[in-house]
Order: structure tokens, then sequence, then C-alpha cells
């Protein structure tokens, strides 16, 4: 089984660094999952004051209650009252940290070097250790803070990308490690898609199904982040094949 899989998610890899199949896949994200308006929102939100805690607070609040919803409710009266100074003491505890990648972006940033690593891993670290955040809450959260950098994952998308790592025989890797590891593949796919075509026509493709009065109302734009998340959630989470069947407008 682990075999088959890991197998499935190498060729899926492979289909999205192709721009076309990247952004078929991000239309039939927007096809199926209403819920993309609670991530517009909180992601401009925080952009507009990127220095101020407490818009960063309401930011990855928002996101925690909605795109963590099912795992959120779940969890005991005491651990949600928690949650807004988990999150705050997460991003003082890793502000320092944060701003030392600020202004990269995650197909130029270098993921080999020890200290760039580190920085992933002990950011990751200090949110997903918060037990209101926790794994999947903490890749939202630092990709809010740095939309640029930092993927999303959830549960499904974990364990799938899990299959494909060094550690997995092992089981035995902290899961900062397993962070660092997807943070690599999803910028192998960056890369990729970067060197077919630039950001400006992936996002113009991108543009051509999405409400462009309501993109234009926020001033809102994808990184190339969010937009291989969407690929991996329609696959992964929703468990959708999708195959593209126009051609890449880059005209």
């Amino acid at each position: 089984m682990g075999v088959k899989m890991s197998s499935n998610v190498r060729i899926f890899i492979e289909q999205i660094k192709n721009p076309v199949e990247l952004i078929e896949g991000c239309r039939k994200f927007h096809e199926i999952e209403p819920r993309d308006i609670a991530y517009i929102i909180p992601n401009k939100f925080v952009l507009k004051n990127p220095n101020n805690p407490y818009y960063i607070l309401a930011g990855i609040k928002i996101i925690i209650i909605t795109w963590n919803a099912v795992r959120f409710q779940r969890l005991n009266k005491e651990l949600k009252g928690k949650l807004e100074s988990e999150i705050l003491s997460s991003y003082e505890e890793s502000k320092d940290m944060l701003d030392e990648i600020k202004n990269e972006k995650l197909e130029t940033l270098n993921l080999n070097d020890k200290n760039v690593a580190e920085i992933i891993k002990n950011c990751f670290k200090v949110f997903s250790d918060k037990k209101s955040i926790g794994i999947t809450g903490a890749a939202k959260a630092l990709h809010l803070i740095n939309p640029e950098v930092f993927m999303m994952w959830d549960d499904k998308i974990k364990k799938t990308y899990h299959t494909i790592h060094p550690s997995y025989r092992k089981r035995k890797e902290p899961i900062e490690e397993c962070y660092l590891e997807f943070m690599k593949i999803s910028q192998e796919i960056a890369k990729n898609v970067l060197e077919k075509v630039n950001y400006e026509e992936l996002w113009k493709n991108h543009l051509s199904f999405l409400d462009k009065n309501f993109v234009d109302a926020f001033s809102f734009r994808e990184t190339i982040t969010k937009m291989i998340d969407e690929c991996n959630f329609v696959k992964f989470t929703k468990k959708i094949n999708f195959k593209a069947n126009i051609p890449f407008n880059d005209t």
C-alpha cells in the first residue's frame, strides 16, 4: 500500500510541475470549495498590517476556526480558550526567526542552508507544539504570516506526502522534519512551474475562473504556494483527479 501510494504521489508531483495542470487543479479547487473567502479576508487583513500581532492573531484565528473547524470543535473548552494566547505567544517566540526570511520566496529560498532549514523547523515546532493550534494549524498560521514562503497542509495531505519522505520507514523523525521535507518537495514543484512560465502569466490564467470584481475589491493575488496547496487539496483531501483539456493562455 505504501509503495503504491508513494508512486501515485510522485506521479502527481510531476503532473503539477506542468503549469497547465497546476492551473487546472486550481480551477477545480475554486469550483468545489466555497470556503476560500475565509482565506482571502484574513490573508488581506494580515498583510495590511504585518507587524501588528493583533492583526496576525485575528487572521490566524479565522483560518483555524474555519479551515481547521472539525479539529477545533473537538478540543475541550480549556484548549479552545487558550487559542488566542497561544497564537500570540507562538508569534512572539518565532518573530525574530520569521523576520530573517520575510523577504524571501519559496522558489528562491535556500532550504539546504542549515540556518534557513532550522528557521523553518523551529518556527513550525513553536506553533505546532501548542495544542490549540496543532500540526495542520501551524502550517496555516505560518503561511498566513508569510504566504510567499510557507506551505499549508491538512492531515490527509501531510500523511500522503509523508510516504515519499526519507524517514517514512523509520517513523521516528519529529514532525518539523517532515514539514521541512514537504517544503522541499513543494519548492521543487514551484521552481519547475516558474521555469516554464512567469508568475504574471500564471496569475493571469488563474484569474480566468475567478470573480475579477471580487479580486479587484480586495487587491488579492494568490502566491504559488497557495496554488500548489489548492492542487494538493483537490487531489489528496477531496480525492478528485483532474486533467487539463485546454491550452495554457500565454498571450
